[in-house]
């Protein structure tokens, strides 16, 4: 376990053990992993192994037509909750843009057009 990151549960498949690493390694570049990042990081990375796991299952040749549309379905499903989980830990575009990273600095472009606007020089005025 790195320093200052969350506990990673023991019992993740190694594709979702992958996923949590790559999910932390994003938060934490960008100043905002946490130890409560946990339990979404672990949600994030078992939907994504299930999502690729039903992908894999649906793609079996000799499947009937219903039990298809139930491994599709499912697969959907998992897809939904991983992208939940990334909007929830601010992985989304969405939601990144408006995230404050651990040395409280805002993330949005139009606070840092308000700042950049706020620190320029007036402009000369003209004598006539």
């Amino acid at each position: 376990q790195q320093p200052g990151w969350p506990e990673k549960p023991t019992h993740l498949s190694p594709i979702a053990r992958a996923e949590w690493d790559r999910l932390g390694g994003l938060l934490e570049g960008e100043q905002r992993l946490g130890l409560s990042d946990g339990p979404h990081m672990t949600g994030a990375a078992v939907a994504y192994a299930t999502a690729l796991e039903y992908e894999r299952k649906a793609k079996q040749r000799g499947l009937p037509h219903d039990e298809w549309r139930r491994f599709k379905t499912g697969e959907r499903v998992q897809w939904d909750t991983y992208r939940k989980f990334l909007n929830d830990l601010c992985l989304s575009q969405g939601t990144r843009a408006r995230a404050k990273t651990s040395s409280g600095q805002q993330g949005s472009k139009l606070q840092g057009f308000l700042d950049r606007r706020a620190n320029r020089p007036a402009p000369a005025k003209s004598a006539g």
